[in-house]
């Protein structure tokens, strides 16, 4: 669904059920050896709200809710890494290499840096599957 808000600016409300896509990973560059605890799933079990909008100069942002749990994790993470590199990628594929500026420590945030919209949903589609470790409990 596409909401427009003014002229200029249109929001894109996805539906939050889950899919069979493969999550988003939030991870920290560099930490290749440090382990899991250097990442977040981004998907269904920890994001709570999503939604896709255009920024003043029309490309896509993605605005996300996460659950307490997952929020608490990404202010950890983020707050060990100010002015550090991280990454969001979807099936090993790098979508956006965002540095963090100021610890995340609101269970929301925005992710900006997207070269397209067809980046931005297929980061909303990836937002919408299940949690790798998740699927792993329930089969």
């Amino acid at each position: 669904m596409i909401l427009p808000l003014f002229p200029f600016l249109m929001v894109y409300v996805p539906d939050m059920s889950a899919t069979d896509s493969p999550p988003a990973i939030f991870r920290m560059v560099g930490d290749e050896g440090s382990g899991a605890s250097q990442e977040i799933e981004l998907c269904t079990d920890t994001v709570v709200t999503a939604r896709i909008e255009a920024n003043y100069l029309g490309y896509p942002t993605i605005n996300l809710t996460l659950t307490e749990s997952a929020g608490a994790r990404m202010a950890a993470l983020t707050s060990a890494s100010v002015g550090e590199q991280a990454e969001i990628s979807v099936e090993g594929s790098i979508l956006v290499r965002p540095r963090i500026q100021t610890p995340m420590l609101e269970q929301s945030f925005s992710i900006s840096g997207l070269d397209t919209f067809a980046d931005a949903e297929r980061l909303m589609q990836a937002v919408r599957g299940r949690c790798v470790a998740m699927k792993a409990d329930t089969e």
